[in-house]
């Protein structure tokens, strides 16, 4: 029998999820879609007030999605591993859990920020580590107060542990 030491599996699941994430980077670069803009000729001055349409960004929750889904898939694989030493089962199913109640916690501190009146509002829990981002034309001290305290009743997130990105 070959006994594995903590830090050659470390290095294993480490390497199992770099190369997870190249080829999700990879698949998402191929699948992409080239954009299209049209740009006023070069002899023309560019006009603020004309609109030339605005660009958004592609949401991240889906990549985000994949990623979790990729690094949940690779988690399950060494829990159910009857070799795996029984220490890395157990972290391995515990993490499963910890991300599965971050998913949840997401969707429930996103409701309630939407229904706060918050627009266009991401959430990404990392516990004990948060972000949100939402789009605004400057979020006052009092939207802050309600997003971290949002999160602190809602997602047991720290306001030392949240990041909030205001979007434009």
């Amino acid at each position: 029998m070959l006994l594995l030491h903590k830090r050659k599996v470390a290095a294993v699941i480490c390497t199992a999820l770099l190369a997870t994430a190249g080829v999700v980077n990879y698949i998402n670069h191929t699948e992409s879609e080239s954009v299209s803009l049209s740009l006023p000729p070069a002899d023309e001055s560019y006009d603020e007030s004309t609109n030339y349409g605005e660009a958004k960004y592609v949401s991240t929750d889906i990549t985000v999605e994949k990623n979790r889904s990729e690094a949940v898939a690779l988690l399950k694989t060494v829990s159910e591993d009857e070799s795996a030493d029984p220490v890395k089962k157990a972290e391995a199913q515990s993490e499963i859990i910890r991300i599965a109640k971050d998913m949840e916690k997401e969707a429930v501190v996103k409701e309630i920020l939407t229904e706060k009146g918050f627009l266009d509002v991401s959430v990404y829990l990392n516990s004990p580590q948060a972000t949100v981002s939402v789009k605004s034309q400057g979020l006052t001290d009092m939207q802050l107060a309600q997003i971290r305290d949002t999160l602190r009743k809602d997602a047991n997130i720290e306001p030392q542990n949240l990041k909030i990105i205001e979007t434009k």
